[in-house]
């Protein structure tokens, strides 16, 4: 059974929560959040957004101010068509290019804030299901272990099991436990969490609505087509393609200036930044590359799991026959009846997994955003 991932994504997803929901709440209806909610709330929360949106307002405003003032200096100065500009020139041409630059990576990296708060969403959600499914399967293990360990007693009083064979399943019993209820206490941490990330007001009660159907990921074209599109609609890289845009534009622009070496730091500068791009491009190319094998491998998977689950109904099957011809025990059954919902659960887990591979792929920004 697949359930180590809740820890990762609980470690990896929880942000330093600070509000602590109360251990036993009134019996009271739940609120129930859609996915779409969710995301809708996430992003209205989201502090970096809200940030963008204020400076991108602010930046506009001295945008238009900028323009201005260099249009009036160009008029009085005379210097429209000529190659060269003073240092005074120059300077408002550079800051009105720079603002401009600034504003478009401001709504470059709102687009890239709101995919990853839907991410974020994602994340959560599926982590919840995956956990809330496996633990009806956890508990079903650890009562069979329990029952398993009473059994175990019984034939260690008859002799017939070692004191070690005994202390062996006792200790199973004591780590099936402590995993059922470690992953209890994380699904309601990562409740929590969750709770925090959309804004909800401390104590608030809910569950998520979130199901997921499983579907093979259809390609119409090539992986280097797609590969290829990707990346020059990349918000991320946009926005470093925009660094080395300005770059280039502050180069170009003569200035005069009394700073030796200005011109050189200028082409230093714009060095950096092409190969920042190339860079970002080449690593967002095998980026995209790997996500696509991971979804691949996701439905190779898929196959031998649902193969496996046909094993598992027909073992219990059989084992549900001979329980009634009274050849096996209850015990038995009950352990057949396990490994067809843990053949289930894996099928399930597959699912999830698939559908946030697919996502990656589709919005390759949460993969690698640009710094």
């Amino acid at each position: 059974m697949k359930l180590k991932f809740i820890a990762a994504a609980a470690l990896s997803l929880i942000m330093g929560v600070s509000t602590v929901y109360g251990a036993e709440k009134q019996a009271e209806e739940k609120r129930v959040i859609t996915y779409e909610e969710a995301v809708e709330l996430a992003v209205k929360n989201n502090s970096s957004l809200a940030t963008l949106n204020e400076s991108l307002d602010l930046m506009e405003k001295n945008n238009e101010l900028l323009v201005q003032q260099f249009e009036s200096t160009i008029v009085s100065l005379g210097q429209l068509g000529q190659g060269t500009m003073n240092n005074a020139t120059g300077t408002i041409l550079t800051n009105a290019k720079t603002l401009e630059s600034n504003i478009k990576k401001s709504k470059l990296n709102k687009e890239i804030a709101t995919i990853g708060s839907e991410y974020l969403v994602r994340n959560y959600f599926s982590g919840i299901k995956q956990a809330e499914a496996g633990i009806e399967l956890l508990e079903d293990k650890y009562y069979l272990t329990l029952e398993s360990y009473n059994q175990s007693l019984l034939k260690n009083k008859l002799g017939i099991i070692s004191d070690n064979d005994l202390q062996t399943a006792k200790n199973n019993v004591e780590k099936d436990k402590s995993t059922l209820e470690q992953t209890k206490l994380t699904i309601e941490k990562t409740y929590e969490s969750l709770g925090n990330a959309l804004g909800l007001s401390q104590g608030t009660d809910f569950e998520i609505e979130y199901n997921v159907d499983y579907a093979p990921m259809e390609m119409t074209r090539s992986l280097e087509s797609y590969i290829s599109t990707s990346v020059s609609n990349n918000p991320s890289l946009e926005i470093l393609e925009n660094n080395e845009d300005l770059a280039a534009t502050i180069k170009n622009i003569s200035v005069y200036s009394t700073e030796p070496y200005s011109y050189l730091q200028n082409e230093y500068s714009y060095n950096s930044a092409s190969r920042n791009y190339g860079d970002a491009v080449d690593n967002m190319k095998v980026s995209i590359a790997a996500t696509y094998n991971d979804v691949m491998k996701y439905e190779l998977e898929r196959e031998s799991l649902e193969a496996a689950l046909v094993d598992a109904q027909t073992t219990y099957n059989t084992a549900l026959t001979n329980y009634n011809l009274g050849n096996v025990t209850e015990l038995t059954l009950k352990q057949a009846e396990l490994g067809l919902k843990s053949a289930e659960n894996d099928l399930l887990t597959n699912t999830y997994n698939h559908d946030m591979k697919v996502f990656e792929f589709e919005n390759p920004s949460v993969i690698q955003s640009a710094q």
